[in-house]
C-alpha cells in the first residue's frame, strides 16, 4: 500500500532560519502558499515543508501509494477504528489525513516516488565489494558543495 516517503512537514519559528539551514545543506528552496519546501538538485518531489508556529515541531509525514491505493488504505484505517480527518494544515495536495497512536499526523496520497535526474555518483569501494579499481572517486584538491539526492 504504502510505496514510499513523499516528504515531512515541520513547524518553526522562522521559515528565514529554516531557510538558510536547508539550503547551507544544498537543497533548493520555493514558497509554496505561507511555506517553504525544500527539494534536492535534480529532483522534481519536495522533501521538506517548512510551517511558521511558534515552536519547532514535527508537523507530519507524508507517503506515497499506488494508483487505487487510497481506498484499500481508508478499509484498512476503518477496521482499526482510525478516524480519517480533514487536513491538518494548509497544503496543496490531497489525500488522507489520520493521527498515528502518537498524534502525530499522516498523510497518504496518490503519488510516485520522483526519481533524480543527476547523473550517478562515483562508485564507492567498501569492504568485500571493490567495484572502483584503478579510479578515484573524487578528484584530489577539489572542494563540492552538498548536494543530496534524496
Amino acid at each position: 500500500m504504502i510505496r514510499n516517503l513523499q516528504h515531512i512537514g515541520l513547524v518553526v519559528p522562522s521559515l528565514e532560519i529554516g531557510r538558510a539551514f536547508y539550503e547551507c545543506f544544498g537543497m533548493e528552496t520555493r514558497a509554496s502558499r505561507r511555506d517553504l519546501v525544500f527539494r534536492c538538485v535534480g529532483r522534481e518531489q519536495d522533501q521538506i515543508r517548512l510551517i511558521e508556529g511558534p515552536k519547532k515541531r514535527f508537523a507530519y509525514v507524508s507517503f506515497g501509494t499506488h494508483k487505487g491505493g487510497l481506498e484499500p488504505l481508508k478499509a484498512r484505517l476503518a477496521a482499526a477504528s482510525v478516524e480519517i480527518k480533514d487536513a491538518p494544515f494548509d497544503v496543496p495536495f490531497g489525500g488522507i489525513w489520520f493521527q498515528d497512536p502518537d498524534g502525530d499526523w499522516v498523510n497518504v496520497q496518490e503519488a510516485e516516488a520522483a526519481e533524480s535526474t543527476l547523473a550517478p555518483t562515483a562508485e564507492i569501494n567498501s569492504p568485500h565489494r571493490h567495484r572502483r579499481i584503478g579510479t578515484r572517486a573524487f578528484e584530489l584538491g577539489t572542494v563540492k558543495k552538498a548536494q543530496p539526492r534524496r
